[in-house]
């Protein structure tokens, strides 16, 4: 029980529904359960457990009712921890821990729907067969209190193996039952949700404020898959784009207006030129590179996200094409954000260009390019404006745009301390980050860089989106997590048209990540591809399986000397690995164990076959046993001991 419900605490904890500041108590009030058991006879002990749960049952009550009632399940699950701590420090030896077995299976259900996390399926493999082992012995106990070591050891076997086989059909269930983990829920489905307080989430946003949050949360719900069907994992760019930015008061960004986006269609951007289910770069020069296969699970973030490079976008079957938006800024918009939605596919080529500098190349001459370079007449950004100023005088005379951009951004990027969202420390606004004293997430670094170099002339532009380097093992399938939100900022070059550059410290680290990091990295990206598993990937596997005998028939018989060879090799594995087997445990002692089994007798130490034999006789065992044990004390007796 004790280490159930260290792995119930485990699942919690992978959820993130609570800190680990919250979650340490419990885990250590579980490992001290054996020290603590002299006290469950103790009213004063009991009592103050139980005033423990009820504190925290209502302070639970009066989150959900100021907060949302969505995150009723994730206070259910930080009570449901509490409740099994305190079950397992508070049960006595005639209390049957029937609510405790059952609680724990409620937090494993629960935790499995909320969290993907590359620990879950690890901790999962120790969960069942603690949980069917613990069953079996709490119903054996039931009937016969006192159980001799032998049969809990064959209860234990016996457990085991029935969790094997657990954990196969659970895999298998796992694998070829299609997942939709973005079905309505029934309180989002039938209430009306609302929120007195603001909980604040890292997710994708089309706007973005300067201000020091509160509690932030950062989920690894998956927001797209991106599967590299053709190309280069190397030439696939890490900043996935959905909104730009571009009016600002210093404290906040905004996209321009959709009435002046479509009264002026010379500002700097390309369209998306849409054709049914096809959407086209209009002035995107260059020759078509990568192309990637994109399944966008997130309805919340409703927009097609493309790199700054996409050249073409085709919708995949099932997309309507008539909720599809082309924004002159180069953003494509898909519906409404819900909290419910079927996953959103489509394959989307690259431009294969040089991705270090310079974008699509202009056409023509923008006219309405001055857009990107206006400012606020606001004191909120003139310690952007001072940074700037003494930055470009330390530029050498005649400096080239580019060197200006790359001198600003990588002054923020060793200067400045990045803190992630909801961090203590974290500024409130541009002057104080500016200042050096506070921190700031990716948003304070590009709404520094991007206004320092709009008082310098210079036009750019903030971008938010996603920032994902998180491959699988085969480099060939990237995931963006909700986590992976992110702002930076595009740059336009006269030359070479707009440019991706990110200030944030955080991008360098994520270029070099340490062993550990790396290991990490991969196995999660494994561990994506096997959660996101749905009805096309389970469809290919089948059809893989179908084929399979066909393709190993056709390599037989084209390839009939390596195959024999292979099957030969096979057959003299098996044969060593009985032989091996055989080896270790002869048969008649193997038959001499099965046959005390039969008896339901225990060998006791320093006691020999023989006088085993001898004591079981005075024991009213049937004669048909007694002889089935005497045969196989001879066979074991010439075995061991013949010379």
């Amino acid at each position: 029980m004790l280490g159930l419900v260290l792995v119930n605490l485990v699942f919690v904890q992978l959820t993130q529904v609570a800190g680990i500041e919250w979650l340490a108590p419990l885990y250590v009030a579980t490992v001290a359960s054996p020290l603590l058991a002299r006290l469950r006879d103790n009213l004063a002990y009991r009592s103050l457990w139980n005033l423990v749960v009820v504190a925290l049952f209502l302070g639970l009550l009066r989150h959900a009712s100021s907060y949302d009632l969505r995150y009723v399940l994730q206070d259910g699950l930080v009570l449901a921890a509490l409740c099994q701590v305190h079950l397992l420090n508070n049960l006595r030896s005639e209390q049957r821990p029937d609510l405790l077995f059952w609680n724990s299976f409620l937090i494993a259900v629960a935790t499995g729907y909320l969290s993907q996390d590359l620990v879950f399926p690890f901790a999962f493999l120790v969960y069942v067969p603690l949980y069917v082992v613990g069953l079996q012995l709490l119903c054996v106990t039931r009937a016969c209190p006192d159980v001799a070591p032998g049969p809990t050891r064959r209860i234990v076997r016996d457990g085991l193996g029935r969790s094997a086989v657990l954990l196969v059909l659970t895999l298998a269930v796992f694998l070829f039952w299609p997942r939709d983990f973005h079905r309505r829920s029934f309180l989002t489905g039938e209430f009306k949700l609302s929120s007195t307080r603001e909980t604040l989430e890292v997710a994708f946003s089309d706007k973005l404020e300067l201000r020091k949050a509160g509690k932030v949360t950062a989920s690894n719900r998956v927001v797209m898959t991106v599967t590299l069907e053709s190309g280069s994992r190397a030439d696939v760019p890490s900043l996935w784009r959905g909104a730009t930015l571009a009016t600002t008061d210093g404290k906040s960004w905004s996209p321009l207006s959709k009435a002046s986006l479509a009264r002026d269609s010379t500002t700097g951007d390309e369209l998306w030129v849409s054709s049914g289910a096809t959407l086209q770069r209009a002035s995107a020069g260059g020759k078509a590179g990568p192309v990637l296969q994109v399944v966008r699970v997130d309805p919340e973030a409703n927009r097609i996200f493309t790199p700054l490079e996409g050249l073409l976008v085709q919708l995949r079957d099932g997309v309507a094409s008539d909720q599809v938006i082309a924004r002159l800024d180069a953003t494509i918009e898909h519906g409404k954000p819900k909290l419910a939605g079927p996953p959103v596919e489509y394959q989307l080529t690259l431009l294969d260009r040089d991705l270090e500098r310079g974008g699509t190349t202009p056409q023509r001459q923008w006219r309405g390019i001055s857009r990107y370079v206006a400012l606020p007449g606001t004191r909120r950004i003139d310690a952007a404006r001072e940074l700037a100023r003494n930055l470009g005088a330390l530029q050498p005379e005649g400096a080239e745009q580019h060197e200006l951009v790359s001198a600003f951004s990588e002054y923020l990027e060793t200067r400045y301390t990045y803190l992630p969202p909801g961090a203590d420390g974290a500024a409130e606004d541009l002057t104080e980050f500016l200042s050096g004293e506070s921190g700031g997430h990716c948003e304070f670094f590009a709404s520094a860089l991007a206004t320092m170099l709009r008082s310098e002339g210079v036009a750019c532009r903030v971008v938010t989106g996603y920032r994902s380097n998180e491959w699988d093992a085969a480099s060939t399938v990237l995931t963006i997590r909700r986590r992976h939100a992110h702002a930076w900022v595009e740059v336009f070059d006269p030359l070479g048209g707009w440019y991706a550059v990110d200030p944030n410290p955080a991008s360098a680290a994520e270029l070099g990540p340490g062993l550990w990091k790396r290991v990490r990295t991969k196995l999660a990206g494994a561990w994506t591809v096997i959660a996101s598993f749905d009805a096309d990937r389970r469809s290919a596997v089948l059809a893989w399986a179908r084929e399979l005998p066909g393709e190993l028939w056709l390599e037989a018989r084209t390839r009939p000397a390596r195959t024999a060879g292979i099957a030969l090799l096979l057959v003299l594995l098996v044969l060593g690995t009985r032989r091996l087997g055989g080896a270790r445990t002869p048969k008649a002692v193997g038959a001499y164990d099965r046959a005390l089994r039969r008896a339901g007798l225990e060998r006791v130490r320093g006691e020999t076959p023989r006088e085993l034999l001898d004591r079981a006789a005075g024991t009213g065992l049937t004669l048909e046993r007694l002889d089935a044990l005497r045969i196989a004390t001879c066979a074991h007796e010439q075995t061991r001991y013949a010379a």
